[in-house]
């Protein structure tokens, strides 16, 4: 196909079969909200996938050529160091071509915000401005077992590796360009 496009979906509905025809059809990149590593956070989530099922989308990604992005989100309620590891351990076993990590932040009136049964409600100051979602500041509540200093370094370990990444990836593609 003369059109390429890319687009967000679940691991649990990703199969070969399936994504090899969307690679006919010019797909090119998915991104797939992974959120965490650990299992415990996903049940937490709701997000009725596991482990095994993010490693099985993304090998049928590499299988059908498609670029696959995890999308992670830091700092989830309960998060421990353990849990944060568990996630460092399934991105370096994946083979992405982007890791992105955003930081938790409550937001009312979802059913995640609601399960944590604040006594006082958040005010305008902690819930967050939706154009810094992904940072996390000291008027923002963490509602993780990690420290915010914590969070903050695993973010920018998940920065560091999607910069090396598209690094990476520019220098191939422009290394491709040039022997065509």
């Amino acid at each position: 196909s003369d059109i390429k496009w890319s687009h967000f979906y679940t691991v649990k509905n990703s199969d070969i079969e399936l994504l090899s025809m969307e690679r006919r059809a010019g797909c090119r990149e998915i991104a797939y909200g992974v959120e965490s590593g650990s299992d415990r956070i996903l049940k937490l989530l709701n997000k009725n996938q596991t482990i095994g099922d993010v490693k099985k989308a993304f090998k049928s990604c590499n299988t059908a050529n498609i670029k696959a992005t995890a999308l992670f989100m830091l700092g989830l309620p309960s998060e421990t160091e353990e849990d944060l590891k568990a996630t460092k351990s399934l991105i370096t076993s994946l083979k992405t071509y982007q890791d992105i990590a955003t930081i938790y932040r409550p937001y009312p009136k979802t059913p995640l915000y609601e399960s944590l049964n604040f006594k006082e409600p958040l005010t305008l100051e902690e819930q967050a401005d939706f154009y810094d979602y992904g940072e996390l500041g000291e008027n923002v509540t963490n509602v993780s077992k990690v420290a915010t200093k914590e969070l903050l370094r695993w973010q920018k370990y998940f920065y560091r590796r999607t910069l090396l990444k598209e690094l990476y990836f520019s220098i191939r593609d422009c290394n491709c360009q040039r022997l065509r």
